[in-house]
């Protein structure tokens, strides 16, 4: 199997975020998840792009992720890591910290 593609776009996010607790779900259940959660109408287009991304698999109707939370979040971590700081950890760091300290947000 080749390596899934982590690239994603905010949708896909979202649409992986309804699929990790719900799944394996039937495609239809999940196209009315996507309606009724995030107000989509053509879910199927993004359903399609994680597919062909190896993110999740389609099959008998039924649709599975392949990939788990951690390993997406991990990826873009390691993305943002890697192109707007270079590859430095630290500074990535050292920005959170900064914002997180100079303004009114709050973890969970």
């Amino acid at each position: 199997m080749e390596k899934p593609d982590y690239d994603l776009s905010q949708r896909e996010h979202q649409l992986c975020r309804i699929l990790w607790p719900n799944q394996p779900i039937a495609s239809s259940k999940l196209v009315e998840l996507c309606k009724t959660q995030l107000g989509w109408d053509k879910s199927t287009t993004y359903i399609r792009r994680l597919a062909q991304k190896g993110i999740l698999k389609r099959e008998d109707a039924c649709v599975r992720m392949l990939v788990s939370q951690d390993d997406v979040q991990t990826a873009c971590v390691e993305a943002l890591i890697e192109s707007p700081f270079e590859g430095s950890a630290g500074d990535l760091l050292a920005l959170v910290k900064n914002v997180i300290l100079t303004s009114n947000w709050s973890a969970p």
